[in-house]
């Protein structure tokens, strides 16, 4: 599935390369905040897929960033007596190729590489073969793809939707432009 996902932003960035126009300065910063449309935890949502990045300006359409995205859910199942917590939290780095459409928005690919903690707590009740074991976890690192666009009311303010990896499979979420800065290791 991941495979296809970095397959698909490839194959975008390289069809639409000789269009490209900048919709980004380089030396631009970009910081968003998100919210995912289904959780890649099961349950009863107890707080929503909700992420954020920041991403700098490379050169004008290669941009590169941070993430960071968390979920956690309650699982009831009666047949067990059980009543857990699952949690997930997403740390990675992305990097992004960017085509300006028009002069407020554009659309974008690129792939993200992280790590994903994942746990489960139990709440209430015990597991019959495993005894007093009241949590678990598992954690491994991802290499994924996702697209997107990401369109800006004036120079400041904006919006931005992306399938994908991440907190979700679909994220929508604001933007703003934090403007041009130098970083001290570019």
């Amino acid at each position: 599935m991941y495979k296809k996902q970095i397959w698909l932003a490839f194959i975008a960035m390289m069809l639409c390369g000789s269009f490209a126009k900048a919709q980004f300065k380089t030396g631009e910063m970009l910081g968003s905040a998100g919210f995912g449309i289904g959780a890649q935890v099961t349950g009863t949502s107890l707080i929503p897929p909700v992420s954020i990045m920041g991403e700098y300006a490379i050169t004008e359409n290669i941009l590169g960033g941070i993430y960071a995205g968390y979920t956690s859910a309650r699982v009831e199942d009666p047949a067990w007596g059980l009543i857990w917590n699952n949690n997930l939290v997403i740390l990675g780095v992305r990097g992004s190729y960017n085509l300006e459409l028009t002069d407020n928005f554009d659309v974008y690919g690129g792939a993200f590489f992280g790590y994903t903690f994942t746990s489960s707590r139990i709440i209430e009740g015990t597991l019959p073969v495993f005894g007093n074991i009241t949590a678990f976890g598992v954690n491994e690192s991802r290499l994924a793809g996702f697209v997107g666009g990401r369109y800006l009311f004036d120079n400041k303010f904006g919006v931005f939707g992306e399938i994908g990896y991440g907190i979700s499979f679909v994220n929508v979420g604001l933007t703003i432009n934090l403007g041009r800065h130098e970083l001290p290791f570019m």
